[in-house]
Formats: C-alpha cells, sequence, structure tokens
C-alpha cells in the first residue's frame, strides 16, 4: 500500500483519517511539494469531495508522481499523525551510525530543510544556511509542521564571516558543492566532529556545465587532514553523487 496523503483541510483529518495518513490540504499542496518524496514515488490520494480529488491528481501526475485515488478509507485515526512522506538524504544516516550523541549541527545550502528537521527531530541544535529566502521559509515551515525548530540563517556562502573554529559536531553539505569552503567547515569542527559532503558526480546525466559537481577524487583531496570513512560514487533516482564522509581526529 503506497502513502496515504489526505487533502482534506486539517480540522476534517484531526476528527477523523486513515492510519498512517499525512495530511496537506489540497489548497496548500502547491506551496508544500517539498515535503513530498522524489518524483516518481507512487501516492494514493484521498478527499471527500471527488472534483478536489480529480484536481488534486492532475496536479500531481503532472508533477511526476504515480497516483491513485482512495474514495472510502477507514478514518479511525483522530489528532495529528507522526507520519511524513519526504526523507532526508541516505547518507544523512550512514554519518549519525557513527556519532556518539545529537550535539551541534550545521546545514550548508540546507533548502527546504529536509535533513536539517530530521536532525532537529532527533535532538539536535540546527543551524540551517541558503542564500535564498524562499528556502529558509519553506525550512522553518517544514521544521514547523513536524514540531521542531531550527535556526535559519541566510547568508552568501562565498563570504568567510559565517563560521567559527570547533562549532559543530556535524556539517553536511548536500547537493552543493563549493571547494574553496571545505578548509572552513573542517576548521569548524569541533574533535570528532563529522562532515558529510554529497554533491553530483561528473558522471551525473543532469547536471549543467559549471554546476555543483565534483569527483571523489576531488572530494578526497579537499577533505585535507580529515580522516575519511567514506568515499564512494552513488547513482540514485536517476542521478549520480559523489559521498564523503570524514571525522575530525584529535
Amino acid at each position: 500500500m503506497p502513502p496515504i496523503l489526505d487533502l482534506r483541510q486539517s480540522a476534517a483529518f484531526v476528527l477523523g483519517h486513515a492510519s498512517a495518513s499525512v495530511n496537506i490540504p489540497l489548497t496548500e499542496l502547491a506551496s508544500r511539494m517539498y515535503e513530498l518524496p522524489e518524483k516518481g514515488a507512487t501516492l494514493a490520494l484521498f478527499h471527500d469531495d471527488p472534483q478536489q480529488l480529480a484536481r488534486a491528481m492532475e496536479l500531481l501526475s503532472n508533477r511526476g508522481y504515480q497516483v491513485s485515488a482512495i474514495t472510502a478509507p477507514a478514518l479511525t485515526e483522530t489528532g495529528g499523525s507522526p507520519q511524513r512522506l519526504w526523507h532526508a538524504a541516505p547518507i544523512l544516516d550512514e554519518a549519525l551510525a557513527i556519532t556518539s550523541r545529537p550535539g551541534r549541527a550545521l546545514d550548508i545550502a540546507c533548502g527546504s530543510g529536509r535533513e536539517a528537521v530530521h536532525l532537529a527531530t532527533l535532538g539536535w541544535q540546527v543551524d540551517a544556511v541558503d542564500i535564498l529566502p524562499d528556502a529558509l521559509q519553506n525550512a522553518s515551515a517544514l521544521a514547523l509542521h513536524n514540531g521542531v525548530s531550527i535556526n535559519t540563517i541566510q547568508h552568501d556562502l562565498r563570504q568567510n564571516d559565517l563560521l567559527t573554529a570547533g562549532q559543530y559536531d556535524l556539517i553536511i553539505m548536500l547537493r552543493y558543492w563549493n571547494a574553496p569552503l571545505m578548509a572552513r567547515l573542517s576548521g569548524a569542527l569541533a574533535s570528532g566532529g563529522v562532515l558529510v559532503v554529497e554533491s553530483f558526480h561528473p558522471d551525473d546525466p543532469h547536471s549543467r556545465p559549471g554546476g555543483h559537481t565534483v569527483s571523489t577524487e576531488g572530494l578526497a583531496q579537499e577533505a585535507g587532514a580529515l580522516k575519511v570513512k567514506l568515499l564512494r560514487v552513488c547513482p540514485r533516482n536517476g542521478r549520480v553523487f559523489s559521498q564523503l564522509i570524514a571525522v575530525k581526529e584529535g
């Protein structure tokens, strides 16, 4: 059974909804697409208005999702739902497996904030940085919808005034590459801190020339004195990524 996306208004959802369903009102769906899984995923949709249900199916089909309609689910659950449709990048869980406990984390170029919010749900204190105010608004909204808070920072990462030595136990930089920033990220790690980088590999079929691409050799070189724990090329969902997990020893 695919995840159920309940598109009714929140007031109706809390009075009764299907088990394991997620509520995003249709009136908010276009502005909350970042809460959906990656394109190509399968979703089961529910709305008690057939016309609204058809509208949602058309919208999501046009966005690349595989959708089906549920017309009469058992609305046996009440209140909110802890379920979510989105997932943080899988490499984050691999990095968390080698960290001792939640501490202070930095999400570089956080985008819509999935990784930052995921960390916050696990007890991390998270600074989420992006140059785009719209991205930070989405990240804050995602945190609110998941019952946590994150500290959003609008900042141009080409500037040198953001990081100080030993600030963070975990730094992540995903789907973004900034080679000159790597030495500053290393310096901002506390002893035992973990750096996670995932950016597009030069062989990625959808990356533009001059985009955020880096080879695994480039990642290893820019890791400097950090102890490399993972270095690989990772194909996923039609994209090709270079990945690095490294630890600051001493």
